[in-house]
């Protein structure tokens, strides 16, 4: 018989594995939906930019701080938890140009299904105050042009929460967050202010 820790645990994985599927099956279809070649896979190289913005349950690292074991690579590389081994930022999976790699442009993308608004993209700064950029904010606004995607902006210890998106998406969001209760949106057009 399975003691309740293992049954535990076996739950959390399991649930784990069914999240990972379904961001996998989401990116695809991201991939699908692009009309650039698609390059399948690149590797992180230099970029470590996750390694600051991520959250990581398995280490007790909240999000937008620096991970204890980055130091110009990742010092448990192969012991690594299975949040950092499985996550993919959209730059990784061949959206974007060299240029655009995230420790570059001081944010990264990644696709997420698990919100009020079904599937959108989470941009998070990885450098303090990466979104205040003018450069930055024109990018963000590309991304939301190409991708035709809500884009949820996760600023660094902010309470303030930001949906960028194409006005008839936005105002999808709007209706839906009215009926939660407890949150508030407002819609801009036009440029990011």
């Amino acid at each position: 018989m399975k003691s309740p820790q293992r049954r535990k645990r076996y739950k959390k994985q399991k649930k784990f594995r069914q999240l990972r599927g379904n961001r996998l099956r989401k990116m695809k279809k991201l991939r699908k939906e692009r009309s650039q070649p698609i390059n399948l896979v690149r590797e992180c190289g230099e970029c470590s930019a996750c390694c600051y913005g991520m959250q990581v349950i398995e280490l007790n690292k909240p999000s937008n701080t620096p991970c204890l074991y980055e130091c110009g690579g990742c010092t448990i590389y192969n012991s690594r938890p299975a949040e950092c081994k499985h996550f993919e930022c959209l730059w990784k999976i061949g959206i974007g140009g060299e240029e655009e790699r995230p420790d570059k442009l001081g944010f990264f993308l990644y696709l997420t299904s698990n919100t009020i608004f079904g599937e959108l993209i989470v941009a998070v700064e990885s450098k303090p105050g990466a979104f205040e950029d003018e450069p930055v904010k024109r990018k963000l606004e590309q991304y939301m042009t190409r991708l035709n995607r809500l884009i949820y902006l996760f600023k660094e210890r902010d309470d303030e929460r930001i949906l960028i998106g194409p006005l008839p998406l936005l105002e999808q969001a709007a209706e839906i967050v009215k009926k939660e209760k407890g949150h508030q949106i407002i819609v801009h057009e036009g440029e990011l202010q």
